[in-house]
């Protein structure tokens, strides 16, 4: 099994813009092969700071959610409001 800590920092002023878009990322995410759970949360200390945690039944799935159609429309859509890189931690369950 595996985890995905995905921690994203937004430019001020855009976060209804950012939820808007994570709806349907979420939303396909969660009907992938493999997608154990896919969920979205913000920091109740900085309102532009989001992490997403994902779990994954193996490696193989994870690959194949980042090819995906929503996710790849995702990246793009989000490149112009997110403050700095998305910082992606992976973590297996043995």
């Amino acid at each position: 099994m595996i985890f995905v800590l995905a921690k994203m920092i937004i430019k001020k002023g855009k976060n209804e813009e950012f939820l808007d878009k994570t709806k349907n990322l979420i939303k396909k995410t969660r009907l992938e092969d493999g997608s154990i759970s896919y969920n979205l949360y913000v920091s109740t200390e900085e309102e532009n700071v989001f992490i997403m945690i994902e779990q994954w039944k193996n490696g193989n799935y994870l690959n194949e959610h980042l090819q995906t159609n929503h996710f790849t429309k995702f990246v793009d859509e989000t490149s112009d409001i997110l403050a700095e890189d998305i910082d992606i931690e992976q973590y297996s369950v043995n």
